[in-house]
């Protein structure tokens, strides 16, 4: 075998080493923004829940499922102080984890948004349980 084959073939094991590095480094850094996006919609939603429903719940985000089945769900739950959990929102399922949060936080929005277009309200108290706004 001469030199320059073995050069070439040193030279090809080396490249593939790196790029599996890189796949690596890649896969890495992709699972890093998943998990910033998730905590990023669970803060919005669990905002969102707390101005709609009160800032003394105990509330959290809970996800339904497994992304390899499918289907994932998520559901807004309130733990009650005698060991109950009550769910507010629930979405049933979507293929992705932040594709269900996404949802959840629509739905969220969804129902805060009236609270503050149908009074035409620029500040005020939210009644936590009922959607409405006082007047400061």
């Amino acid at each position: 075998m001469s030199l320059t084959k073995i050069t070439i073939a040193t030279i090809s094991q080396n490249v593939m080493q790196i790029r599996q590095n890189c796949e690596k480094i890649l896969a890495s850094s992709t699972k890093n923004d998943e998990q910033t996006q998730f905590e990023h919609y669970r803060h919005r939603i669990l905002a969102n829940a707390r101005a709609l429903l009160g800032s003394q719940k105990s509330l959290e985000v809970v996800t339904i499922g497994a992304e390899r089945a499918g289907k994932i769900g998520v559901a807004l739950v309130e733990y009650t102080p005698d060991g109950r959990s009550f769910v507010h929102f629930y979405f049933p399922g979507q293929v992705s984890r932040l594709d269900s949060l996404n949802q959840l936080l629509v739905m969220t929005e969804e129902k805060l948004t009236p609270c503050f277009e149908n009074l035409a309200v620029t500040q005020g108290w939210i009644e936590p349980g009922v959607g409405t706004v006082q007047r400061a």
